[in-house]
């Protein structure tokens, strides 16, 4: 057998797979999942400087700029989401709207929710307000009532949906939720840009997750103030590639928030397994 020089001595800390690439322009609040990508990277850059006299031994060394590289090649090409990615202030997204749905309905089966817990919409507006409902019904507890039984809440990725509460009037969860609304879909997206000269900085957060005998683990990295450091590249894929997407590349280069606390001002890096 072989002899080797060392054993493993914090296998959870071993880190496997790709991450999932959040993106904040409101500096961290709410995070809109930007969906399919490959290729995600970080890389720091640290510029050290001394100074030399000529009549002493050179003076410590301090870091005179500390960035970060970030990087991934998006997938997804969702109009909304490019434009977060680029600080939501370069370019100009218009929904046209199409005809008005009424009565559209969404079955939530026993099983597919929970109390307090985020149920998405199935038909959203395309203007991104939140759709007229009609009514709230459990197979149940029959129909429930808005704010005192469940509320109409918008989450990070700009989605409405409902949070239904253990109130006294929902019994249980293990019934059916039939959800009853209006909505207008948009007819077309268009997307535009040019003119505009502000850049906004965006937060991104890259989380890596995977299980370990059945416990989830997550490890997130998390960059507080990047800015957009590459226009838009659209590669058209050949029509005999018929599994290739086409892909759109995304760099950011991340400087110091200087409106933290020195030492914590570039990125954080955490997770959740244990330590050894």
């Amino acid at each position: 057998m072989p002899t080797y020089a060392t054993s493993v001595q914090h296998e959870n800390q071993i880190l496997m797979g790709s991450a999932k690439v959040e993106a904040s322009v409101n500096g961290g609040g709410a995070w809109v999942d930007i969906g399919l990508a490959k290729g995600v990277y970080m890389n720091e850059q640290i510029v050290f400087s001394k100074v030399q006299a000529d009549n002493a031994p050179a003076c410590k060394r301090r870091v005179s700029s500390h960035t970060v590289d970030v990087g991934f090649t998006l997938i997804e090409l969702h109009l909304d989401t490019i434009d977060k990615l680029r600080g939501a202030e370069l370019d100009t997204v218009t929904a046209v709207a199409a005809a008005e749905v009424l009565d559209a309905v969404q079955v939530v089966s026993s099983g597919n929710w929970l109390y307090n817990n985020f149920i998405e919409f199935t038909y959203q507006m395309g203007d991104g307000t939140c759709p007229s409902i009609d009514s709230v019904t459990g197979g149940t507890d029959n129909a429930l009532t808005v704010v005192t039984d469940y509320d109409t809440v918008k989450n990070g990725a700009g989605k409405w949906g409902i949070i239904v509460k253990d109130s006294t009037a929902v019994t249980t969860e293990t019934q059916t939720l039939t959800i009853q609304t209006d909505y207008t879909p948009a007819a077309s997206n268009t997307f535009s840009t040019g003119g505009l000269t502000q850049i906004e900085d965006i937060d991104l957060k890259l989380t890596n997750t995977e299980y370990i005998s059945t416990v989830e683990k997550t490890k997130y990295l998390w960059i507080y103030k990047a800015y957009l450091n590459s226009g838009l590249e659209m590669a058209f894929k050949s029509s005999v590639d018929e599994d290739q997407a086409m892909e759109v590349p995304f760099k950011f280069e991340g400087e110091l928030d200087t409106g933290r606390t020195a030492g914590d001002q570039l990125f954080i890096y955490s997770d959740n397994a244990a330590t050894t």
